[in-house]
Formats: structure tokens, C-alpha cells, sequence
């Protein structure tokens, strides 16, 4: 495939005219149901060869990584015209393995891409302190994350996922959850979230959900 194997010809500081156009499709809208797909895997590549049905590509943030560990880019996996979903929502081994430059390094490569950040688990049934420190530290890392994806400007768009419970846990995300799906690189970082972040549901009422990680709430107890 050719994705993305222009640009490393031409260099990070330029774009081809597929990116410039992806650097701005990573804020429409996303509708529809959008398949999700494991790495490596020949059947899969296979599959998105040449695939123009296909507009995004939801993978796993371990699996994307070990695609360009195997091809230097993405560009073995994916069109020009697709558009990367990496989801950060794996198992608690990969998460707590994860560290922030990990995801900068593979953002770096896959931009323009969206990114479904995640560092802890919140469930209904837990206290709801704990529920309070796991939300509080997702928002840090979230707007940690945001802040780094401004300072080395990346075309990257941070969807980030749900960890409220409760009416509180959502109150004051009112406006900036509106605002935090549709940040890019050269906006205004986290200023007033102070809980949780919107879910990653968009205008038409799809989703790009998936089931969260085991637990490592326990780290907060």
C-alpha cells in the first residue's frame, strides 16, 4: 500500500496532499459503524487493500504499534484515504506498560490520526472516592496528553473516553467536552476540566466503544 510512504520521502515537516486532507477530516464528524481491526495480521491487510468502503480504521494502540515496528509506518496496513482510530482501551498489562512518550512516538508516525486515550478503570459499583481519584487521574493524563500533542504539534485528535458515573461526574464537562473532541494540535490545552470527559459517541449517535481494560482501580484505593 502507499499511505503514508510518501511522507517519510518528503520528510515530518511536509505533508502529502492526502494528510493535508486527513489533518482536516480527523475533526468531522464520525458516523456510521466502523470496523476494528488486529495487527499484525495478513488477512486483515488483505482486506483493507485497496478498500475505498473503508473511511476509518479503529486498531488497538499495542497492534498499531507493532505495525510500525514491523514497517516503519503505517503504510503497509492502511490507504491514503483511510483514517486511524487508535484505541488505548486494552487489557491492564499494555496500559501500565504504556508510558506517555510510547503514545507520542506512535501518534508521531500515524498523524493525522484520532487517539482514544485510557490509564484507569472506573466502575459504578466502586466507592466513590475511588471513583473520584480514578476520574482525576484520567483527566490529568488526558490533559497532559493534550498539552504534549500541542507542544510537538501533531494532527492528532484525542477522543477521550468515558469515565463518569453519576450527574456530578459530568456537570461541569458541559462545554468542554464539546470542545475536547474537536482539539487539534494548535488549540488551547485543558484549562477547566477539573472531572470526567465526554464519551467518545459522536453527533449521529454512533460510537466507537469498546470494552474497557480489567481493572487497576485498586491502585487508587
Amino acid at each position: 500500500m502507499s499511505s503514508h510512504a510518501e511522507s517519510q520521502e518528503l520528510g515530518r515537516g511536509q505533508q502529502t496532499l492526502h494528510e493535508a486532507v486527513n489533518s482536516h477530516r480527523i475533526y468531522e464528524p464520525i458516523r456510521g459503524v466502523h470496523p476494528r481491526i488486529e495487527l499484525p495480521d495478513e488477512e486483515f491487510e488483505e482486506w483493507l487493500d485497496g478498500n475505498q468502503e473503508i473511511e476509518y480504521v479503529v486498531v488497538n494502540f499495542t497492534d498499531a504499534k507493532e505495525a510500525i515496528e514491523r514497517d516503519g509506518d503505517l503504510s503497509q496496513v492502511l490507504e491514503p484515504w483511510h483514517i486511524p482510530v487508535i484505541l488505548g482501551t486494552e487489557y491492564d498489562e499494555a496500559v501500565n506498560a504504556r508510558t506517555l512518550q510510547d503514545v507520542l512516538d506512535v501518534l508521531a508516525i500515524a498523524q493525522p490520526a484520532i487517539y482514544v486515550p485510557d490509564v484507569v478503570y472506573s466502575y459504578n459499583w466502586m466507592e466513590d472516592e475511588i471513583q473520584e481519584n480514578a476520574l482525576e487521574a484520567y483527566t490529568g493524563h488526558v490533559r497532559t496528553l493534550q498539552e504534549l500533542v500541542i507542544e510537538e504539534n501533531l494532527d492528532v485528535r484525542l477522543l477521550p473516553t468515558n469515565k463518569g458515573w453519576t450527574y456530578e461526574h459530568f456537570q461541569s464537562t458541559a462545554s468542554c467536552s464539546r470542545s475536547s473532541t474537536t482539539m487539534s494540535s494548535r488549540s488551547t490545552p485543558f484549562s477547566t476540566l477539573e472531572v470526567t470527559l465526554v464519551t467518545q459517541s459522536t453527533s449521529s449517535g454512533a460510537t466507537l466503544g469498546t470494552p474497557l481494560p480489567p481493572s487497576i482501580w485498586r491502585m487508587f484505593s
